[in-house]
């Protein structure tokens, strides 16, 4: 039997003092066998600290009191269900926090728990939007497309056959709205995994290709897909298999997983994707498929080259391919890539993109496409860049004090160096802001100790294409030294400038950063552990299209602490900006306290820098979230893991693109009742 809440409330009125036989609303104390602050408020002066907090027991069941509120940040939840669950094994689940949390907060009872605890009943699978489909072509459009690649066009289809399908897999990545805006969730730092569609037989049409078949015998595959009901659509990713996708290009839908009774089967539903991957016919075929026929060269041949239209990479989502990605070969050569049922994205630029064989050390080339009346234009012809030889660039990565360092280094190209018709050197950009060109490579090294016993620590040898590269050193976490990146500009090779060669590239010292955390009443919060993270703030683009974000491959790696018993913590970190979260020690009854965003500046010179103390954060009374997860037969759900995000505020200029991110504020775990106890609070000392 779970214990009725005990409520002190701000009031000062003590509801719970004679159910628990205490002495009405005491000051926070912290018991003398630790040096870490407890949140409880038996004893003098009670919750006054807390203005806006009253006595009461941390969860349901618990006998535990502490100082608590019933303000909270605005957040959601992420539930992940246990992978040997019976229901929804494996599947991700968003709720939003706050229905049970606030002034009259929603109470949702379960079927086997107390009215003062509220439920989350996940959907039963079978009332998961189910989405079914298959990637299918009718005999016009394959012979359109064949014919546009040069084959020998397709075999008229056996009698009563309308469609053929192609082999495919499909992807479902899940979208979120926040602040009326509609953006995939990975852009929002939301952990959100895509569900990844079963493909199963779908006998009742032929795969493309086959000359002869019989009803029911059919090799198509289709895919079906069980999707959590959520707020904003899903964007489904069909990817057609290779060597298919020479003609086929991917297709993307939007999805709303809206609760309904299942198809219970895998054959194609007609209609699921848009015009131009299903129900075309000889009369619609010129109005869905776009062509585009390129002759392209390169004197060095082209064996092993793909042809495609990408979006401009546009945030931390991997741009979009929307058209057919034939394979070329020979010098020269006509591409013919097709597009179905595409219009250009307002706002969006879309490259054309040659794209080198894996591993051949030669950039990419990437030119955009002219947008005209809502249609694309493809240039009239294509030729890849002549480029000088490549170099081989040796050198050593050093410390300051001139130390060998173990380290690993990347390369990533900010001009690449070809000739022109008199073999002088011409500079391409890699990446700019504008409508041009771009030639752009990247490639990483280890240092010869981690490569070979015998290696020489710090020594490396690697070839790159000549131009100008901007490198990111990540030394062994055993070196000590930091993350260091380097925009000054490297030169590799005569075609660029003055090229120097061996190299010696330098590691920089790490940063000290030190503060502290005090909760409300100005107490040290020892024992907690400091957590600084890559801030969510770095997955958000600079401008809302076209923009850019710092690669990953450059965010600072993830440090940790613990505070001392004065509360203070002090650590060496790289350079970069940082969600910074203190997590209170077990049974101290404090959330975790989150400082979004905060930059921590490079090293001044070669020397350790120790920028000042940070601002001390002030850990508030935390709110109670009590709540019991049931499975879609009402059956407590033991082992799901359960995260709450809370969103950034935008405050930037009006001038300025600002976008909010979600950040970690709590995490916790259901237990063998499938019942889990989290404590949050808002952020504290914000950017």
């Amino acid at each position: 039997m779970r214990a009725a809440v005990a409520l002190c409330v701000a009031s000062g009125v003590a509801v719970g003092a004679a159910i628990l036989g205490v002495a009405a609303c005491g000051a926070l104390t912290e018991p003398p066998t630790s040096p870490a602050p407890v949140n409880t408020c038996l004893g003098a002066g009670g919750c006054t600290p807390f203005p806006e907090a009253g006595c009461n027991f941390v969860g349901a069941s618990s006998t535990v009191v502490a100082c608590t509120t019933a303000v909270a940040p605005s957040f959601v939840l992420v539930v992940t269900v246990p992978a040997l669950a019976p229901h929804g094994a494996g599947m991700t689940y968003v709720f939003s926090g706050n229905q049970f949390l606030g002034p009259t907060p929603n109470k949702f009872p379960c079927a086997f728990t107390s009215a003062n605890t509220s439920c989350i009943l996940l959907p039963s699978p079978v009332g998961n939007a189910q989405t079914t489909g298959a990637y299918l072509v009718d005999y016009a459009l394959q012979e359109a497309a064949d014919r546009n690649l040069g084959l020998v066009p397709a075999m008229q289809m056996p009698p009563n056959i309308e469609y053929v399908g192609l082999p495919m897999t499909a992807m479902f990545w899940p979208q979120w709205t926040e602040d009326s805006v509609t953006l995939d969730a990975r852009q929002y730092n939301l952990p959100l995994p895509p569900v990844v569609a079963s493909i199963g037989p779908s006998p009742d049409y032929p795969l493309i290709g086959e000359t002869t078949h019989a009803p029911g015998g059919g090799l198509t595959t289709g895919w079906y897909a069980a999707l959590p009901p959520t707020a904003a659509p899903y964007l489904g990713v069909v990817q057609v298999d290779p060597p298919f996708n020479d003609g086929y290009p991917d297709q993307s839908y939007s999805v709303q997983a809206i609760s309904g009774p299942p198809s219970g089967e895998l054959a194609p539903q007609l209609g699921l994707l848009p015009a131009g991957a299903l129900g075309i016919t000889s009369a619609n075929v010129a109005s869905v498929l776009t062509t585009f026929r390129i002759p392209v060269s390169r004197p060095a041949g082209l064996d092993g080259w793909t042809m495609f239209v990408r979006e401009r990479a546009n945030g931390i989502v991997p741009p979009a391919i929307v058209s057919s990605r034939p394979r070329l070969s020979g010098v020269t050569t006509a591409a013919t890539l097709n597009l179905l049922g595409f219009s250009p994205t307002p706002g969006t630029t879309y490259n054309l993109v040659l794209e080198p064989p894996f591993a051949s050390g030669l950039p990419e080339f990437d030119d955009p496409l002219l947008s005209v009346g809502g249609a694309l234009i493809p240039p009239a012809s294509e030729t890849y860049p002549t480029l000088p030889p490549p170099v081989t660039l040796s050198g050593r990565v050093v410390s300051p004090e001139n130390t060998p360092v173990s380290a690993t280094i990347l390369f990533y190209s900010t001009e690449v160096g070809t000739l022109n018709a008199t073999s002088k050197c011409v500079l391409i950009p890699s990446t700019s802001t504008g409508i041009v060109t771009e030639l752009s490579y990247e490639a990483q090294v280890q240092t010869d100790d981690q490569l070979s016993a015998t290696g020489e620590v710090g020594g490396f040898s690697i070839q790159l294409p000549q131009g100008q590269y901007n490198y990111v050193i990540q030394p062994s976490l055993a070196s000590g030294y930091a993350k260091t990146t380097v925009s000054a500009g490297l030169y590799v090779g005569d075609c660029p400038g003055p090229f120097t060669n061996p190299v010696t590239l330098t590691a920089s010292h790490p940063v000290v950063v030190s503060g502290s955390f005090v909760t409300a009443d100005g107490r040290p919060l020892a024992n907690a552990t400091v957590d600084f993270l890559p801030s969510a703030l770095l997955v958000v683009p600079t401008l809302p299209t076209g923009g850019t974000i710092t690669p990953p491959s450059q965010w600072p790696r993830p440090a940790t602490t613990t505070t001392g018993a004065a509360g203070g913590f002090s650590l060496e970190v790289d350079p970069g900006t940082y969600d910074i979260t203190a997590r209170p020690q077990d049974g101290t009854n404090f959330a975790w306290a989150v400082a979004p965003g905060f930059f921590i500046p490079p090293p001044n010179g070669n020397l350790t820098t120790a920028i000042p103390p940070l601002a001390p954060f002030v850990v508030p009374a935390p709110a109670v979230l009590d709540v019991v997860i049931e499975d879609p037969d009402g059956i407590n759900l033991p082992g799901a893991i359960v995260q709450a995000y809370a969103f950034t505020s935008c405050s930037a200029p009006s001038s300025s693109y600002c976008q909010p991110v979600a950040v970690p504020i709590g995490e916790a775990m259901t237990d063998a009742q499938g019942e889990f106890v989290m404590l949050l609070s808002g952020f504290v000392n914000g950017p």
